[in-house]
């Protein structure tokens, strides 16, 4: 690739792929990247620096800690509708907030170079038709997600089995956008189904627990 096409994506996968390695080696690689940019930069070689605004997430505690296996199990297990299986394991595999899960569309979803890049959330407001519409992401900034094989696998089959929507992985039979309320009130219901088979967390713990999880994938 020439570095003149080289954009802040392709920088991100760079010190994604060192952090799996090492924070330090993702922190040196970008130090290297931009030096190299800038270097690129000042003789006009390109427009501007594609790791300018590339940050490197500190590690935190795995969000997995505070949810066993066999929570999650349990869980899964209580959930009849596979559509509802995948979002949920979606979520705790990347730490999509709700309103990012319910607009992901097929453009923010990269699977040859496995990853997700978050520019839009789902909007509380129609449009004067009744048609959802998107809005800006909480921090007003995109975010790059790298799917691990769980991930990938529920993106992949999502996105060959859907004819029913332009623009949304993740709809109704209607091919409407999920509504948010209806959305958490059925994982709530699964998750008093599943504490009553054992499971030891509540539905402010799985709040926590996807909060964790996004902190980890925060770039």
């Amino acid at each position: 690739i020439s570095i003149r096409e080289f954009r802040m994506i392709d920088v991100q996968l760079i010190v994604n792929e060192a952090s799996n390695d090492s924070i330090t080696a993702a922190i040196n690689i970008l130090s290297v990247l931009k030096q190299m940019f800038n270097v690129a930069y000042e003789n006009d070689l390109i427009n501007k620096n594609p790791a300018k605004s590339i940050h490197i997430s500190k590690p935190r505690r795995r969000a997995t800690e505070a949810m066993s296996r066999k929570d999650e199990e349990v869980l899964i297990s209580h959930i009849a509708s596979q559509r509802l299986k995948d979002m949920v394991l979606l979520m705790l595999n990347t730490g999509l907030r709700l309103s990012e899960l319910l607009g992901l569309s097929f453009d923010e979803v990269d699977l040859e170079k496995r990853y997700i890049c978050i520019r839009h959330q789902l909007s509380y407001r129609r449009n004067e038709e009744g048609e959802y519409t998107f809005a800006e992401t909480k921090n007003k900034k995109s975010r790059i997600i790298p799917l691990n094989k769980t991930a990938y696998e529920i993106l992949d089959r999502n996105i060959k089995k859907s004819s029913i929507s332009d623009d949304l992985i993740f709809v109704s039979s209607l091919g409407d956008a999920y509504n948010r309320t209806g959305f958490s009130s059925s994982l709530g219901y699964c998750i008093e189904k599943a504490k009553k088979a054992g499971m030891n967390l509540t539905v402010q713990d799985f709040q926590r627990i996807f909060s964790d999880i996004r902190l980890q994938h925060v770039v």
